[in-house]
């Protein structure tokens, strides 16, 4: 089970089990107490905690309590772990692949601004949590690859929140800047003509919206029109992100791309 799942079930966050951690780190014995209680092991404990200390596994938090008199070890088990095999573009978007880079815009476009703009309303720890590493296939090694995430052209990078949110705020940018109001228009156009087939999920019309949403993102903007002044880009990215990151907080979605998605397109 997930860490994000274990906590769900009972009604716990993952920014409150983490502000529970760090108000009672004084107290080792009162977290290693609930966590038996809850169900929560170590690595559990170590993913709550990754925000504030890069790397943390589930052997340090163990050594952590068998030092404290505690035993660390009892908290292990290999059955559960936590990964939960999300990669960054699930598989019927994975023609997006081509989209996705680290950001490296500077300004109001730069992972301090839109980190800023949206922490502001969610929350920096929400805001952290959404880019976890442990949300993401193939953490566990410390190490992100193009595999684990599911795209190409990517190379091998260090796996942190910090790290994870360039990738998704780069990829969304190159998703935003490449619409034009032509293909816009004919994707909410063909989402209003088909509204009650795509209510009931109908297979092939989904088929067909996701082909006119992977081909929108992928060609670029034509004829001087995009879809998005800059100013209205950044609005947008920091209302689609927002969202995003509540509803991850919420433990109701863990992809962050996917939620960006039907924001985008839904809008």
């Amino acid at each position: 089970m997930t860490t994000r799942a274990n906590l769900a079930k009972y009604g716990v966050t993952l920014t409150q089990a983490h502000d529970f951690i760090k108000a009672n780190l004084g107290s080792p014995a009162t977290i290693y107490q609930v966590a038996k209680q809850y169900g929560v092991d170590s690595q559990m404990l170590a993913d709550i905690m990754s925000i504030d200390y890069t790397g943390l596994s589930a052997d340090t938090v163990e050594a952590f309590f068998q030092n404290q008199g505690l035993a660390g070890a009892a908290l292990h088990n290999a059955n559960t772990g936590t990964p939960t095999n999300l990669q960054l573009l699930k598989d019927k978007f994975t023609g997006l692949s081509g989209l996705v880079s680290f950001n490296q815009h500077t300004g109001d476009l730069s992972n301090e601004a839109l980190r800023a703009n949206v922490a502001a309303k969610t929350g920096l720890d929400n805001y952290k949590f959404a880019f976890a590493p442990f949300n993401y296939q193939g953490n566990a090694d410390g190490t992100f690859s193009a595999t684990d995430l599911g795209v190409t052209g990517l190379s091998s990078f260090k796996a942190t929140w910090e790290n994870m949110e360039s990738v998704c705020m780069g990829t969304a940018i190159s998703m935003l800047e490449a619409i034009d109001q032509t293909e816009m228009a004919n994707v909410k156009t063909f989402i209003a003509t088909h509204k009650d087939l795509l209510d009931k999920d109908d297979d092939a019309t989904l088929t067909q919206l996701r082909t006119k949403v992977i081909d929108m993102f992928n060609t670029p903007v034509t004829n001087n029109n995009p879809y998005y002044t800059h100013a209205e880009m950044v609005d947008a990215l920091t209302s689609a992100s927002t969202q995003a990151v509540t509803l991850i907080g919420q433990n109701a979605e863990s992809d962050f791309i996917g939620v960006l998605l039907g924001q985008i397109v839904g809008a």
